[in-house]
């Protein structure tokens, strides 16, 4: 809608990531290319990483919350996971579909990343693990039912219709729209509060984001639910490289183009980053 909502979730993610936190962004159009390649940062942008992802994270939140049972009050469950959902009406619709295609016989109609999303909705935020929720009109269907939209405690509008007002904050006085850039409506508890959204390059955000320097040992153990490292033969089989997997060995042999620079080991075989990956693709186009 131009309204900036890419740039509204920036700030928030580079502030999860500064303190130390992990960023989970599940974007098909690849609105958050200023973080690709970030450590600490998952980037999801095909329906199967986004389903996987969702899948891990719930159950990461579930222990999280089972743990806690046993420990004092003011026990920490870990670092904050924050998960970005974009464009979340064509997002259900895509791991809906998704779904449809890969579930064997037995295995429940509803999609298990959809059902996930939702307990993070339910029961993430007590497990540090929140969810920003980014669509053009937040229906009760592009989140995954009325009683999971309930769950935001917060919510941000800009460049709003009155349908879209009522529908999301109806206990909310309705102001005029603003037509600034970055302007939003921030409404906790039926208080609408004008606010303007700091706005960051994709430099100062990378900076700001302090990406952390992985040793190869922790990027050999890193589980990353957006294949942020991945393998040559992993590469090829996502289509991240347009080559046969004897065509990008025989590549990287021989040094043509931006050769990615291995960042560590899974078993024996090299791991790259996505982000080294697209660029040594796009450079020998």
């Amino acid at each position: 809608s131009g309204a900036g909502k890419r740039l509204w979730a920036r700030p928030v993610a580079v502030q999860v990531s500064h303190r130390g936190g992990r960023v989970v962004i599940l974007d098909r159009k690849g609105s958050h290319r200023w973080a690709l390649g970030l450590a600490g940062v998952d980037y999801c942008t095909q329906p199967a990483q986004m389903h996987d992802a969702l899948v891990k994270l719930a159950a990461l939140a579930d222990e999280r919350n089972s743990l806690a049972l046993h420990e004092d009050d003011n026990w920490d469950p870990g670092p904050r996971i924050l998960v970005i959902a974009e464009e979340l009406n064509a997002t259900i619709g895509q791991l809906t579909n998704f779904w449809s295609e890969v579930r064997g016989p037995g295995e429940p109609k509803r999609s298990p990343a959809i059902s996930a999303l939702a307990d993070l909705l339910f029961m993430g935020r007590s497990a540090k693990v929140n969810v920003v929720a980014i669509a053009q009109m937040l229906t009760a269907r592009a989140i995954g039912g009325p009683e999971a939209r309930e769950n935001f405690g917060i919510r941000c509008l800009a460049r709003y219709t009155a349908n879209a007002w009522k529908m999301l904050v109806p206990e909310a006085p309705l102001p005029r729209a603003s037509r600034t850039l970055g302007r939003w409506q921030v409404v906790v508890a039926g208080q609408a509060t004008e606010t303007q959204v700091a706005y960051l390059t994709t430099a100062e955000a990378r900076a700001l984001a302090c990406p952390r320097s992985l040793s190869p040992a922790q990027v050999s153990a890193l589980s990353s639910p957006g294949r942020d490292f991945m393998t040559l033969r992993e590469a090829v089989e996502a289509g991240v490289l347009p080559w046969s997997y004897e065509a990008a060995k025989k590549r990287l042999q021989r040094r043509v183009g931006r050769v990615p620079t291995p960042r560590g080991k899974s078993g024996n075989a090299d791991l790259y980053a996505r982000a080294d990956l697209i660029a040594w693709a796009d450079g020998s186009r």
